[in-house]
């Protein structure tokens, strides 16, 4: 298989926990990176930690690792192949997928230890300048 590119995406990010009838803040809309997901249980969002939800539950201080390049369906093992790696390392994540790719939310403070893990791998990872 090809050599995968990651990207580590600027900033802090959380996953917050609302009620499955509870309505999406404006603010989050505003933002870059975001994710919605409802189901009859629950509502999750994932944006960014400056964003204040009236959560149910919230994790913060999330890093966000984004896999580079439009991943057609057909491809298989290119999530296990990650997590499989990070897993050996000892990081647990968060994957959130669409229809161009996927994204891996690791603990901020793992995140030095997951592209170091990447890397020995084989994986390619770029850095943000906030944080290089």
């Amino acid at each position: 298989m090809e050599s995968i590119s990651m990207k580590v995406l600027s900033g802090s990010y959380s996953v917050h926990q609302l009620s499955c009838n509870s309505i999406v803040p404006a603010a989050v809309y505003q933002e870059e990176f975001f994710s919605i997901t409802q189901t009859d249980e629950e509502l999750s969002i994932v944006c960014d930690s400056r964003i204040d939800l009236d959560s149910e539950k919230r994790e913060d201080e999330f890093a966000c690792l984004q896999v580079l390049g439009t991943l057609n369906f057909d491809l298989v093992g290119i999530l296990a192949g990650i997590t499989s790696c990070l897993s050996s390392a000892g990081v647990s994540i968060f994957a959130l997928s669409t229809y161009n790719t996927d994204y891996i939310l690791l603990k901020a403070s793992k995140l030095e230890l997951a592209t170091k893990a990447l890397e020995a791998a084989g994986y390619q990872i770029q850095r943000s300048s906030l944080n290089a």
